[in-house]
């Protein structure tokens, strides 16, 4: 049987496919534009039209049954949705605005208009209007409603912007949708100082270690000094059961990578004891791209090699200095017993090389 997380990989996965069958679909109808139109010409239309119609139907139904129905038939179904995609939306926003669809179906329908990679019509934000207002709605469609008309800046009037923000504040509360109103709705806040108050009190309230380690880590990547004083605070405490894990906050701050945050970093890397802790600082200190942080990572190449040294070979990839090849150059010859620190090496000073300084987490 499977479950959310597996219909929705499909989607995900079968993605790939619109580079093939949307151009395919479209060049054919281009070099159908071109032909004289003709009685034989327009009965072949009809006829197309009508073979079009029936194999949504039928891929719109195989969606539906999206839990008993073979992975294969499922990759068929979704690539031609994706494959007729003028025909297939209005079908798709019809499955996702109707309250009587089981609410899997409504949200894989969804998703895959969303992977053709366009803003939704404007003839249909009223629907979705409709559907992030409807109180009787379940969390999901209207979040993903709100979500949609976030996309569309330009059409969103200041109001129905402020009313989004609003929804994601209430909707929060059900246990449920939280992790889905902080990536779908929250992110599309950048620098909202509202937004911004609202995470941090549910980064110190949420009773889920886990999610509390995500609102951290979504703070540290608006920059937020929150983080910074947060993590300070924990740090002082020397609390075993902490707010964050350790990781987290060392990861977050790298991510804020203001003076204040690269302090921190820098102080706790001496005394910390914890292998990986260590190793997820020296990552921490590149992120930064803190001036001083270049030197201090090339200091703790020439130290001893120790199983974490790759750590600061990855934080040199992280500065993204391309002064930095030599050094990490002639770490291709030194005598280390991990044959994988020199793959490390390797790799850090091709993502140099081509700009990509960007970190995993």
């Amino acid at each position: 049987m499977k479950t959310r997380s597996a219909w929705l990989s499909t989607v995900i996965a079968v993605a790939a496919v619109v580079s093939l069958a949307a151009p395919a679909a479209a060049a054919e109808q281009s070099s159908a534009k071109q032909v004289p139109a003709t009685n034989s010409a327009q009965d072949n239309s009809a006829v197309d039209r009508n073979k079009v119609k029936a194999e949504l139907d039928s891929a719109m139904k195989i969606i539906e049954q999206h839990i008993g129905a073979k992975q294969e038939d499922l990759n068929k179904a979704v690539e031609r949705l994706l494959g007729q995609p003028a025909e297939s939306t209005p079908r798709l926003f019809d499955c996702f605005g109707d309250k009587t669809k089981d609410g899997d179906f409504r949200m894989l329908c969804i998703r895959v208009f969303q992977k053709m990679g366009v803003l939704p019509p404007a003839e249909f934000h009223q629907n979705l209007n409709r559907i992030m207002r409807d109180k009787k709605d379940r969390p999901f469609p209207r979040i993903d409603a709100a979500a949609m008309l976030l996309q569309d800046e330009k059409k969103l009037d200041p109001s129905t912007r402020k009313e989004i923000k609003q929804l994601g504040f209430t909707l929060y509360s059900e246990e449920s949708a939280k992790d889905y109103v902080a990536t779908r709705i929250f992110n599309r806040f950048p620098n909202d100082g509202e937004v911004e108050q609202f995470l941090v009190k549910a980064a110190k309230t949420e009773s889920n270690q886990s999610r509390r380690d995500g609102l951290l880590h979504m703070l540290g990547k608006r920059k937020s000094n929150a983080v910074v004083v947060m993590v300070r605070g924990e740090l002082k405490a020397n609390n075993p059961e902490r707010l964050f894990s350790k990781s987290r906050m060392y990861l977050a701050l790298g991510d804020v990578g203001s003076q204040d945050a690269y302090n921190v970093l820098v102080t706790q890397l001496p005394r910390e004891r914890d292998r990986t802790s260590h190793s997820q600082i020296l990552m921490a200190i590149g992120v930064t791209k803190n001036p001083a942080a270049k030197d201090l990572l090339i200091g703790e190449l020439k130290k001893p090699w120790q199983v974490n040294t790759w750590a600061a070979v990855e934080g040199l990839r992280f500065l993204g200095d391309p002064s930095v090849t030599p050094i990490l150059e002639a770490e291709l010859n030194r005598d280390v017993p991990a044959p994988s620190y020199k793959e490390t090496v390797r790799r850090a000073i091709s993502k140099i090389n081509t700009g990509d300084d960007k970190p995993f987490w």
